[in-house]
């Protein structure tokens, strides 16, 4: 980085221009002029240590983090192609590689979605769909693991800590957790910015069924979740989402706005030449569409998170931050304890691919 002049916001000033951008669907232009403007003159790791001090509570500073991250390391590859700053200066190391598939992208089907899942647990943006905390997460959960005839499955279930100030009943101990399940759905958007396999019609009364199907399950607060795969190089070519998009997202959004589910979309794109295993997408906060309503927690959603709980205090979890989560395996029918950090997902018992 060049000597000079240099900008430390406060951490007011901070709060607000992070509220501006996730109030955002996805605006590159933003986020550089943040940088530019914000944190003149500061390294990428001066900006977070400076995050980091000003923002002592974990819980407080995730959100922050979250964003800040992913603008600096977007700045860092733009500033090293131009050669405005040495590979020596970057903060990251260099996963560069001449195989580049965009294996996101690529991939189709049942393989996209649980690999989207993969991407999204491996970023911090897992984080914006539990209030920046939980306790466990579990992926590809059966309906009928525990017994029943009811088929499908829960795509992504999160236990999250309540606090005492947040839900007053905890502090009777009624409830130590809310319960989220979220239906993923996929949909691609190129770098031509043509949108691919789009969730509306008469498809996306598919997946409302899917949705009113947990809730009825016993699921205690119900999320859409859409996950928006952009062909690696997207952002080279434009610096928000298709006009036409963010109409339709609007439009179903006006759709459920009287359902009990909520609705939370997100965005990856991978970066084009780098390592796709040791190196994250380039993600956008989450947005949260519409809010979700508690409900009762039931069966036989209820009787999974007791055994899901109980498999995960039984076990034995070697490394925190390699994102540990439950999976459960389609072959032997046995639970997991998966690492998403890690670059295979194999059942310990039956040594298949679980994901």
């Amino acid at each position: 980085m060049k000597n000079g002049k240099t900008n430390k916001p406060s951490k007011e000033k901070i709060e607000k221009f992070v509220k501006t951008i996730t109030d955002k669907y996805f605006d590159y232009k933003t986020l550089d002029k943040v940088i530019a403007k914000n944190f003149k003159g500061l390294s990428s790791k001066q900006i977070v240590d400076y995050i980091i001090k000003i923002f002592p509570n974990k819980k407080d500073r995730a959100k922050i983090l979250g964003v800040i991250v992913f603008a600096i390391h977007k700045r860092d590859i733009r500033d090293i192609k131009h050669k405005t700053i040495s590979k020596k200066e970057w903060k990251y190391p260099n996963y560069r590689v001449d195989n580049f598939k965009d294996a996101l992208f690529n991939i189709n089907g049942q393989v996209r979605e649980n690999f989207a899942i993969i991407k999204l647990l491996k970023s911090r943006d897992i984080f914006f769909l539990c209030n920046n905390t939980y306790s466990w997460i579990a992926v590809n959960i059966p309906l009928n693991m525990c017994g029943g005839s009811v088929k499908g499955d829960i795509d992504i279930l999160i236990a999250m800590p309540i606090f005492p100030k947040d839900f007053p009943q905890n502090q009777k101990g009624r409830m130590r957790h809310i319960y989220r399940t979220f239906e993923v759905k996929v949909s691609k958007i190129d770098k031509q910015g043509n949108c691919k396999s789009l969730k509306f019609g008469n498809k996306f009364n598919k997946t409302k069924k899917q949705l009113y199907k947990l809730i009825k399950s016993g699921s205690q607060q119900t999320f859409l979740l859409t996950i928006f795969v952009l062909e690696s190089g997207y952002h080279n070519n434009f610096d928000k989402l298709p006009k036409l998009l963010i109409s339709l997202i609007e439009k179903k959004v006006r759709e459920v706005k009287n359902e009990d589910f909520g609705y939370v979309c997100t965005f990856l794109e991978q970066q084009t030449g780098w390592d796709e295993e040791k190196t994250p997408p380039m993600t956008h906060a989450p947005k949260s569409l519409k809010p979700a309503k508690i409900k009762k927690l039931d069966d036989p959603i209820k009787n999974i998170i007791k055994h899901l709980e109980k498999f995960w205090k039984e076990n034995e979890i070697k490394d925190f931050s390699k994102i540990p989560f439950i999976a459960h395996c389609p072959k032997c029918k046995k639970l997991n304890i998966l690492y998403a950090k890690d670059s295979s997902y194999k059942c310990k018992y039956c040594k298949k691919d679980i994901i």
